[in-house]
């Protein structure tokens, strides 16, 4: 299930995502392999939409490319297809914004994943959670100001959920010319659901709400679109983009 939204308060949309499932691209891997991801795009005057249009399209080619030549679902290398999914992102938003001489960069969370691995590469603060019956997982990390104030004892969750800088990040995709993503892997068993994210969904959703609501519904579609509409009724303070993907 996929969706996004402008939200309330914005009037155009600065979030792309990509949702796509394709049979066995290898003959010696004879599982689905789904490519998924995220991007919070931001500057001015269409730069972020170009931003995060940009961002997808180089991480999408590059993973689908290099699927194409694994000859086994190994984490490790899935690992690495997703690191260099961001990184050619990272590159072709740079080049773009040193072309154009002004401000644009985006988020990505770009997810890899053959038959149940996932390999997940993040730069920015757009989310992936692992949710089933037991819990929900943040798999990412933020890499904003907040997280660091809250990993390192200065304020609780709560107090970043209000903190004036909470949209503050300081890894940026196209902000320099090279830029490292944390690169995560998760097993995925049935009934399992993966969720990729924008901000413009958790901080309007806590995260208890967000794993009830994606537990309530079978099919992930009606997940989206109701979690889409619990953000929107919360304030609708950004774009909201939410890709759930469910293990049979």
């Amino acid at each position: 299930g996929h969706g996004t939204d402008d939200g309330v308060v914005r009037d155009h949309n600065e979030d792309n995502f990509v949702a796509q499932e394709k049979g066995s691209l290898s003959r010696k891997i004879p599982l689905t392999y789904g490519f998924y991801i995220v991007a919070d795009g931001m500057g001015g005057h269409a730069a972020g939409e170009d931003a995060s249009d940009l961002a997808i399209n180089a991480a999408m080619a590059t993973m689908v490319e290099a699927a194409r030549t694994l000859e086994q679902p190994d984490s490790r290398q899935m690992q690495a297809i997703a690191r260099h999914a961001c990184l050619a992102a990272n590159k072709a938003v740079f080049d773009e914004r040193t072309r154009r001489g002004s401000d644009m960069g985006t988020t990505i969370v770009a997810a890899l994943r053959i038959g149940d691995r996932v390999a997940i590469g993040n730069i920015g603060d757009s989310r992936a959670y692992l949710v089933n019956a037991r819990e929900i997982r943040p798999v990412t990390v933020d890499h904003s100001l907040v997280q660091r104030l809250i990993d390192t004892g200065q304020i609780s969750p709560a107090e970043a959920r209000t903190h004036p800088q909470r949209n503050l990040i300081y890894k940026v995709v196209g902000d320099k010319p090279t830029v490292e993503p944390d690169v995560f892997t998760v097993r995925m068993q049935s009934g399992d659901r993966l969720l990729l994210c924008s901000d413009g969904l958790w901080e309007m959703v806590e995260d208890p709400v967000i794993w009830q609501t994606t537990l309530s519904h079978q099919d992930p579609q009606a997940a989206c679109d109701q979690l889409i509409d619990l953000a929107n009724k919360a304030g609708g303070e950004d774009n909201i983009t939410v890709v759930i993907i469910l293990a049979r």
